[in-house]
């Protein structure tokens, strides 16, 4: 036994104090090094349990392991199968040193342990089941062999209309989509590109029921509607009793759950008739689902747990927090959609902001893969048609709009697509477009207006954002050449390539993609806070790669051991 394991176990019997005289060694398991039992007085129940600790092969690097036997599964709270479920939401193991590792797992354990004990306060055991109130559920369910898609999160209880999705696996049926309204269906179809279908064939063979109180840990061998009578309003319970009645011929229904927590938080049962062949599966919305055959209500059902993916706002961008505050409403024009601003358009769609039009006439091509956050199934494609097609299928919160047309000429439509921006960030490293949008911008325009570029290879990029009405910034540039760049490059860094007038500004994607997150960030910021005097934010990279591509840095030194920056400087006078 080596000398860190030693020090645990010596450090264990410490913590236990007179009661390690009661500790017995016990067979390890394959992955323990040593394994001890534990007598626990009886527990709030009367029943007495012992407590299996073992020390993993990995001590110090991992924490101790925690068993009871018989396992007090749904009798104690933190208890998944027969271990301890140590560590709750933003609670870190202590690993490393074996006294900080021992002393910290038994305190944890400890801190559970006493939820068990007769003294313990009813109501505080069932708010501890509460935090984890779906992992219990999902221990007592099957997993359906299918997941469920809903588009939006009811804003009360109703019932949901229920389709097959992927009209060419019906026999699998992999996937079923429910909403409140049908017309939600549809639009996720369209979305999606698939195969819209009658209204007639669609049956409400769902119900969302928002609950007012958390129901207990352990799930009634039938009749859901009992068990969760307590826990919901006489409406709601008035509406689910009418759904339950109207859809009894149902073969296959599904009940989701919100539980009444901060944030969103479902528990979707599928419930299957038992005379149902469980290998078939249910179809909605097809031509079979209007033959359904009437099913008299059973008194008992199969509850299985069905995965469910939740497209709502609530749920897509909950982790972003404040980040993402008001984003939902606001339009974006993306002027440009080649390595940085392809890249822009899906950071602003994954940020929030529910509307992005994208315009650019190119065609995404081989070389343009190493960098870009396209693939080789766009080759050959216009980016604008690829970028939308790409946002639309990972975030379903953004509606996209392409427009696979030179900025400068899109005439009326550009005015269209214009009156309605909230903001327009131009990224083409073309002064004839950039151009075009600061005299739009001259003139008075009611949106706020970005213009970010890398110079060559990436180093160095920068971000002039202008605020609301009239502004011009046509006096920075000579000929699309920025007066205030910090890099001098032979032929000002641009590499012809052998076509009519076909030329690139070199640079690799992580260069790009760190001021693409800049752009990004400056945009959403104006979008959030007013912004009302002119921004200018530059970025600074390894200033020693210049020299070695054969350029010169025109800037000051940054401070030792500085190797990037992101400075925002005063806005210049010429």
């Amino acid at each position: 036994m080596d000398e860190l394991l030693q020090r645990g176990i010596a450090r264990l019997r410490l913590n236990l104090g007179s009661a390690s005289s009661f500790l017995k060694e016990v067979k390890a398991a394959a992955s323990e090094a040593v394994a001890f039992l534990l007598p626990l007085p009886p527990d709030y129940l009367g029943v007495d349990r012992k407590l299996r600790i073992a020390f993993p092969t990995a001590f110090p690097s991992l924490p101790l392991n925690f068993n009871v036997n018989p396992s007090p599964q749904l009798d104690w709270p933190h208890v998944m199968g027969n271990w301890l479920c140590l560590y709750g939401g933003g609670e870190r193991r202590v690993t490393g040193d074996p006294e900080r590792t021992v002393d910290a797992s038994w305190a944890r354990a400890l801190a559970l342990l006493r939820f068990a004990l007769p003294a313990t306060d009813a109501s505080e055991r069932q708010r501890e089941f509460e935090k984890e109130i779906r992992s219990y559920w999902e221990l007592q369910q099957p997993v359906a062999g299918h997941r469920m898609t809903l588009p939006q999160i009811p804003k009360r209880s109703c019932p949901l209309y229920v389709v097959s999705d992927h009209s060419g696996f019906q026999r699998q049926n992999a996937r079923y989509i429910a909403a409140e309204s049908y017309d939600d269906i549809s639009r996720l179809e369209q979305r999606y590109g698939r195969r819209l279908m009658a209204k007639r064939a669609t049956e409400q063979a769902g119900f969302f029921l928002q609950l007012q109180s958390t129901p207990p840990p352990r799930l009634p061998p039938k009749d859901l509607t009992a068990w969760l009578s307590p826990h919901m309003t006489d409406e709601d319970r008035a509406l689910l009793e009418s759904w339950a009645r109207e859809s009894a011929k149902l073969a296959s229904r599904w009940l989701v759950v919100a539980l009444p927590v901060e944030g969103v938080a479902l528990h979707t049962f599928h419930l299957r008739s038992e005379n149902v062949v469980p290998k078939r599966a249910q179809v909605f919305g097809r031509r079979a689902g209007r033959r359904a055959r009437a099913y008299a209500i059973p008194e008992r059902y199969r509850a299985e747990f069905t995965p469910i993916d939740v497209f709502d706002a609530a749920v897509v961008h909950h982790r972003s927090g404040p980040a993402a505050e008001g984003l939902a409403t606001k339009r974006a024009v993306l002027i440009g959609a080649g390595a940085l601003g392809g890249e822009v358009a899906v950071l602003l769609a994954r940020s929030g902001v529910g509307r992005l039009a994208l315009v650019d006439d190119d065609k995404f091509e081989d070389v343009n893969i190493g960098r870009h956050v396209l693939g080789t199934q766009s080759l050959g494609r216009r980016k604008v048609d690829a970028l939308k097609d790409r946002i639309t299928r990972d975030v379903p919160t953004a509606s996209v709009e392409a427009f696979p047309q030179m900025f400068q000429i899109m005439g009326a439509r550009l005015e269209t697509e214009l009156s309605a921006a909230d903001i327009v960030v131009i990224t083409t490293a073309d002064w004839g477009s950039e151009g075009f949008a600061w005299q739009l911008k001259s003139k008075g325009a009611p949106w706020l207006l970005v213009q970010a570029w890398s110079e060559p290879h990436g180093v160095v990029g920068h971000v002039l954002a202008a605020p609301n009405g009239a502004f011009d910034a046509r006096y920075l540039f000579d000929a699309g050449d920025f007066r205030h760049k910090l890099s001098e490059w032979p032929n000002r860094g641009v590499e012809p390539l052998p076509a009519c007038g076909a030329s690139y500004i070199p640079g690799g994607p992580i260069g790009l993609s760190r001021i693409a997150g800049a752009v990004a960030q400056v945009t959403v910021d104006a979008l959030q806070r007013p912004l009302n005097e002119p921004r200018w934010q530059v970025l600074i990279g390894d200033v020693e790669q210049i020299a070695a591509l054969g350029g010169k840095y025109l800037g000051d030194r940054l401070p030792d051991g500085v190797q990037k920056a992101e400075r925002v400087c005063p806005w210049p006078n010429t």
